[in-house]
């Protein structure tokens, strides 16, 4: 694409610029490189991203310590943002003049509103996701998501009973909310057990022990409180809720680790689903992200919880929805974020699969458009290719 020099000349660029932010359009780019992008780099997002394997990213923005977000390819401006997890060991043995580094100083004017745009991705995947369940008649198509709302608001209102009628129809709530999100099907040992498989599991979530996890709020001053009440091998509610199916009717079935964080999500809002989605997005966010968040909710240490803990702290303004029939807590925000991730670069993954028919990628494409991440016209590799970007995949 261009010279070593050139590549150079953008990444001192950089580190001489001494701004978190840096705003560059394209051309200006391009001035600093001393070569035109090719098309490739005008309309696919992927480009851009903050993966090793590509060009510019390899060679220029991350080993100055800097990575691209908030890219409008429509306008052709890219921002970057700098990163002080990254060890800057580049010799600068050629300074830049203080002409070339003067050159695009208008450029690099940062807007007020500009230094949230690195987490205005988190906001965009959540409203992404609620956007599917929205403004949908009660109990009609699309709202199948819905049904979490319907299982924790019940929860809480019932959570302070114990007698058997509220319990049962707490089973009943928790059964139609495990259904809705796919843990009645296929070979699942629920498919072959009514409602009332749920009613021990119930009666531990609302032993009064637990009650600091009801729409748990995250701070560095109740984590290890939380880890303790979840995760205590003798006492946690993870373990208890888990347990609570191996144990039933003298059956050894094992609640999942998918199983058991839904049970959670569903009650307390308290802990994010770790399905394949979940764990998908988990994997891409942490192709360019230093997390320590991992797919194993049972790792030792309960590192991966106090991660997802640590990230709804560091994002918590982003974490968040407005204007919602009921409270959103930020794990459940955290778990609505890594989960859209996962379902956009699934969806990109099929858009592209020799085994699906037309008909399925059609519908596909028609999806990506109602959710807004592409654009009518666009090819089923385009789409794909997009989706990537997006998600710096």
């Amino acid at each position: 694409m261009a010279k070593h020099k050139d590549y150079k000349k953008f990444r001192d660029y950089l580190i001489y610029s001494n701004q978190d932010v840096v705003k560059l359009t394209f051309k200006q780019i391009e001035e600093l490189l001393g070569e035109k992008f090719s098309q490739s780099y005008l309309i696919h997002r992927a480009n851009w991203s903050n993966n090793e394997r590509e060009l510019l990213a390899s060679k220029c923005w991350l080993p100055a310590g800097y990575r691209s977000f908030n890219v409008n390819m429509s306008k052709r401006v890219a921002y970057f943002k700098k990163q002080d997890y990254v060890q800057n060991e580049i010799i600068l043995d050629d300074e830049i003049s203080e002409e070339e580094l003067t050159l695009f100083n208008e450029s690099c004017v940062i807007p007020d509103n500009i230094l949230c745009c690195i987490e205005e991705g988190i906001q965009e995947k959540i409203n992404r996701f609620y956007s599917s369940i929205k403004d949908y008649k009660e109990g009609g198509p699309n709202t199948r998501y819905k049904s979490w709302e319907w299982c924790h608001k019940f929860f809480l209102e019932h959570k302070n009973k114990n007698d058997e009628e509220s319990i049962e129809l707490m089973s009943v709530h928790l059964a139609f909310y495990l259904a809705s999100w796919g843990m009645y099907r296929g070979s699942s040992y629920l498919l072959q057990r009514d409602y009332k498989a749920h009613k021990n599991a119930v009666k531990y979530i609302i032993d009064k022990r637990y009650e600091t996890l009801w729409n748990y709020v995250p701070t560095r001053e109740n984590i290890l409180e939380a880890v303790d009440l979840l995760f205590n091998r003798e006492y946690g509610i993870y373990w208890l809720v888990k347990n609570s199916y191996s144990n039933y009717d003298d059956n050894d079935d094992d609640a999942s680790d998918t199983l058991t964080t839904k049970i959670l999500m569903g009650t307390f809002g308290c802990v994010p689903a770790f399905d394949r989605y979940l764990k998908g997005g988990i994997v891409s966010y942490n192709k360019t992200h230093r997390s320590g968040i991992t797919q194993i909710i049972e790792d030792q240490g309960s590192k991966t919880f106090i991660n997802l803990c640590k990230f709804a702290i560091t994002n918590k303004n982003e974490l968040s929805l407005q204007g919602t029939e009921i409270y959103y807590p930020p794990m459940k925000c955290v778990d609505m974020y890594f989960w859209e991730i996962g379902y956009e670069l699934d969806l990109a993954k099929e858009l592209v699969n020799p085994k699906n028919s037309t008909e399925r990628k059609d519908k596909l494409l028609n999806k990506a458009i109602e959710l807004g991440l592409c654009t009518k016209g666009m090819s089923y590799i385009e789409v794909c290719n997009e989706i990537r970007g997006i998600n710096n995949y």
